[in-house]
């Protein structure tokens, strides 16, 4: 009986596959200068921004306390300017600060910077920075020798040059000269500022003036033809003479001269005759502003209807009844 031997022939071993170069991740000063732009360009945005919108908050203010001084604002003038300063400062902060921060530099826009600054290094840096990117195509081993030629190139450059600061520092100095200028002007009015600031915010506390007008007659009540008195005190610096600025229920507006008591000086009066409707007045003294006051006409009381009971004296006889 023939056995038959089966020989195995010795198993080969398998040889790994050949991997290409793995892309590598950006060199690190070419890293680290993009990381130092974008921090940059963040910074000036945001100091530019806040410069400008503290420069305009400056000037709003300034310019309402300065109206209100010349003309002593009523609060509902006051209010409405406030209001626009709100919605002029909202414009500004979107304009100089929300709409430039959504569009600071990526990496893309700060290797594109950094290539404006120094024309000589062609397309590298946005080359690399673009090509690291998983979607890249090419040959890997001169993808990586780019990239590594183009971190080798940019270590030596002076990073802090691709964002300029110039601006910036103007605006700041300007906004730190401005803040300086009104809180001289502030510490010079003295008493003044503390007041403007509160009617800034609309309290009616009124202004200090050399003249104070201290009102006598105030609201007032009386039947239309009559005769009204409109009378005020001057305190402080006490005119020759002063006015009084009224203003008809009809919209008529007229101002009249207030002249001094001859027996008092300090004190104006205005006599008015044959009112015929409401008005409201106000007295002007010297630099002086009184508040205003309100006169009420009503109509004159008339006779209607009126009704006679004779009354016959004791000693007649009373009539005869009715039948």
């Amino acid at each position: 009986m023939t056995m038959a031997t089966r020989i195995q022939a010795p198993a080969t071993r398998s040889r790994p596959p050949v991997r290409p170069p793995a892309r590598p991740a950006l060199p690190q000063p070419l890293e680290h200068a993009l990381a130092a732009v974008r921090a940059a360009q963040s910074r000036a945005l945001l100091g530019e921004g806040t410069a400008r919108v503290t420069l305009a908050l400056f000037g709003l203010v300034v310019g309402q306390c300065l109206l209100d001084w010349g003309l002593e604002l009523s609060r509902p003038a006051r209010t409405t300017l406030l209001l626009g300063d709100f919605i002029l400062l909202g414009f500004l902060i979107r304009r100089w600060l929300v709409l430039p921060w959504r569009r600071r530099y990526d990496e893309p826009a700060a290797a594109l910077a950094i290539q404006r600054t120094w024309p000589s290094l062609g397309s590298r840096i946005i080359a690399a920075v673009q090509l690291v990117r998983p979607e890249a195509q090419g040959s890997r081993l001169l993808i990586n020798q780019l990239i590594a030629e183009a971190g080798k190139r940019i270590a030596p450059l002076p990073i802090r040059n691709v964002v300029p600061t110039r601006q910036v520092r103007r605006l700041a100095l300007a906004a730190f000269l401005s803040l300086l200028g009104l809180g001289v002007a502030a510490w010079r009015a003295g008493p003044l500022s503390p007041l403007l600031a509160q009617r800034l915010l609309l309290s009616d506390t009124p202004l200090p003036t050399l003249t104070t007008v201290v009102a006598v007659s105030q609201d007032l009540l009386g039947p239309a033809g009559g005769d009204f008195a409109l009378i005020a005190r001057a305190e402080g610096v006490v005119p020759s003479q002063g006015r009084v600025q009224i203003e008809y229920a009809d919209g008529q507006q007229r101002s009249f001269p207030a002249a001094a008591k001859p027996a008092e000086p300090s004190v104006f009066e205005l006599p008015l005759t044959n009112v015929q409707q409401s008005f409201t007045y106000r007295f002007f003294l010297g630099d002086g502003r009184g508040p205003v006051f309100t006169a009420e006409v009503r109509p004159a009381p008339l006779i209607a209807k009126a009704e006679f009971t004779p009354l016959p004296p004791p000693h007649t006889p009373p009539p005869p009844p009715t039948p």
